[in-house]
């Protein structure tokens, strides 16, 4: 993990642009690109520097989505304490990593979408949602560089 901290600007960059592009193209929230690289940061990362950038971006993002940034953090900072909380006490960092993803599109989809669009999405859509991403992290997990340790991050 050491290799993504050189890296970790352009990579939000162009994973702001692809989610709100996706957003744009789709008139809809398809892929969450930036929670994906956010949950990664935030159970493999110890420093300060990358998690402020990623919740910079993934806060950015909201607010070019629902227009309000209030909504994520009620939500966001909890469950970053909570899953910070479980890799101490659990360390399994690879299952903490996949739920707390679920976590964050299942919030998001079930109690924010509704209260800022006044839309209820389908279970299926959410469902679907959450596998998709799932698939990323697991791609993003795959194939992220690792540190000088081997697969020890």
């Amino acid at each position: 993990m050491t290799n993504i901290n050189l890296y970790i600007l352009p990579i939000l960059v162009v994973f702001l642009f692809v989610d709100i592009s996706i957003f744009t193209i789709f008139d809809a929230n398809i892929s969450a690109l930036l929670l994906c690289l956010y949950t990664i940061i935030l159970l493999y990362q110890n420093k300060k520097l990358p998690m402020a950038l990623a919740i910079f971006f993934v806060s950015l993002q909201f607010f070019v989505f629902y227009g309000n940034i209030y909504l994520l953090l009620s939500y966001l900072i909890p469950i970053s304490l909570l899953a910070r909380w479980a890799k101490i006490t659990i360390r399994k960092e690879s299952v903490i990593t996949y739920v707390f993803l679920a976590m964050l599109i299942m919030i998001e989809q079930v109690f924010v979408a509704p209260y800022v669009f006044g839309v209820n999405a389908l279970k299926t859509y959410t469902f679907y949602k959450i596998c998709g991403n799932i698939l990323m992290l697991a791609i993003f997990l795959k194939y992220l560089p690792k540190g000088k340790l081997g697969d020890r991050l």
